[in-house]
């Protein structure tokens, strides 16, 4: 399935269903991205996992599971 048919089908759904905001198939990755930040993957999995040519690119859901670590840590203690 190309890009423009994957798009179609998530942002219907998403309408379908009453998710507001901005809805789009690259978020689904992101999401997935720190999902696995968040349980301890390295950057090279989650490159790998994600299909990013760049490390850098790993580094954002890294450093957005972190700083959610520290709140989920905050709100504990």
């Amino acid at each position: 399935m190309s890009r423009q048919p994957v798009y179609n089908r998530v942002t219907r759904v998403a309408a379908e269903t009453g998710l507001r905001g901005k809805i789009t198939p690259n978020l689904f990755g992101h999401t997935s991205g720190t999902l696995i930040a968040a349980r301890g993957a390295t950057m090279p999995s989650i490159r790998h996992t994600l299909g990013h040519a760049d490390l850098s690119s790993a580094n954002d859901y890294l450093q957005y599971a972190g700083s959610q670590l520290d709140a989920e840590a905050e709100k504990l203690w």
